[in-house]
Formats: structure tokens, sequence, C-alpha cells
């Protein structure tokens, strides 16, 4: 606990420093401050037409709503939070993969000096949520392949849910990642372990399909998330055609 204690406070000292060396907002960074203030005024629905996936958006609008700081703060707040718990994550996933003392510590000094991530470290960007969310998924899923726990199995699928509110390419993560359980498991009931580690993306899709049957016009609002569905669709059909060529 020291050593996350350590690095919280590191990484918060960094990006506090870029934050205050008044770096411009970038082309994006306009576009999710843009896509805030549209859901701020005139709702959901506008807000998607503005950006297809507008969850980071959202979540500025409700913080900026909640604290009354300015929309730009938000965004930095939120930012230096996920920077935050990716440099946790960088950790906690070093750990699970059987790393020591010796070999956690050199993950955090590698994780707060990279240079990409300090160099963006005054981005209005959603990246920082995904790759933090997405970090702490990999973790819990690499401690359910090993432990096989509820616990670990939820954690990794609420986890990934949430990155994938971020950036709709976590989806398939979600989807596939799982799949290499069904190899790498020392488990004897390895189709078991691996549709707990589905659970919440079961619950979610039924829960979802339910409200598509319920409410067929909420289809036209799901922005990027028909897009992937339609995606992930073809995809199928395409690994049917060519296993049926192949056998052909």
């Amino acid at each position: 606990y020291r050593l996350l204690l350590i690095t919280i406070l590191c990484s918060l000292l960094l990006s506090a420093t870029q934050m205050l060396s008044s770096t411009p907002i970038v082309v994006d960074g306009i576009l999710y401050i843009k896509t805030a203030t549209v859901f701020l005024t005139e709702g959901y629905q506008a807000a998607i037409k503005i950006y297809p996936w507008p969850f980071f958006s959202i979540l500025i609008a409700m913080l900026s709503q909640f604290t009354h700081l300015s929309l730009e703060t938000s965004a930095y707040a939120i930012n230096g939070f996920f920077q935050v718990i990716l440099a946790c994550a960088f950790i906690l996933t070093t750990r699970a993969l059987g790393g020591q003392r010796l070999q956690q510590t050199w993950a955090a000094v590698i994780i707060l000096v990279y240079p990409y991530l300090n160099s963006t470290r005054a981005y209005i960007t959603r990246d920082f949520g995904y790759w933090g969310l997405a970090l702490c998924a990999l973790a819990f899923l690499l401690r359910y392949a090993e432990h096989g726990r509820w616990k670990d199995a939820l954690a990794w699928g609420c986890c990934m849910s949430l990155a994938t509110l971020f950036r709709i390419e976590g989806a398939a993560f979600l989807c596939f990642a799982p799949l290499c359980l069904l190899i790498m498991s020392t488990h004897t009931h390895r189709f078991w372990h691996y549709i707990k580690a589905n659970t919440v993306l079961i619950v979610l899709a039924l829960l979802i399909t339910a409200y598509w049957f319920a409410h067929p016009q909420a289809s036209a609002h799901a922005g990027r998330l028909t897009e992937f569905i339609h995606k992930l669709q073809n995809g199928i059909f395409m690994v049917q055609n060519r296993l049926q060529t192949q056998a052909d």
C-alpha cells in the first residue's frame, strides 16, 4: 500500500504540474467540451449528434453541474483521477503477473516517467479513462484466471464495461478476452469458468436486448453501439463463410 500511495501522490503532482503549464486544448478536447455544453443545454439526443459516443463529455458535464466547476476544470479533474487509476492498475497488473516488490517498484517508475503519458497529461482526452479501467480489468481477469473467484470475474466485467463507455473498442476486449480462459485455464470445468467470466457481459446483453425490444426506437440513439454490433455480426458472418469454404 505504501508503494501505491507514493505512486498516487507522484501522479497527482505530475498532472498538476502539466495542467498548470497553460497547454492549449487539443482539437479532440474542444469537441468533448462542446459536446458537454450541448448535453447541459439541449440533452442527450443533441449531444450524440455532436459526438456519437459521448460518455466522457456527459461525465464532464455532470461533474461541472455538481461541483460548479468550469467544464474545462472538470475535464482536468476527471483526467487526473484516471491517470492515478492507470498508474495503480499498472502496478496491480504487474503483481497479478507474479511480480514481487522489486518488479512492482519498477512498474511504478516506468508508468510515472513514461514520456508519452506525461506529454499528454494536460490533454482533455477520454483515453486515460479507457486505459485505466481496461488495465484494471486486465488485472482482475488475470486474478480470476488464477483463483476462479466470483469477485474477480465480476470486477473484470464491470471495469471493462466502464472502459467501453469511454471507447467503443473496449467492447471487443469485453467479448473476446475471456476466450483465453478456454486455453490457459487449469480448471476441470473450463466452459463454466469461461461463462463466469462473462457474467456481466451476459447480463448487459440481456438488458440491452430487452430494452430494445420494449423500445425499438431507442436503437436510433445508441450511437456507436449499433455500429459495433453490425461490425460484429459481419465479422461472425465472414468467419462462418471462411470456415464453410475451407470445409468444402
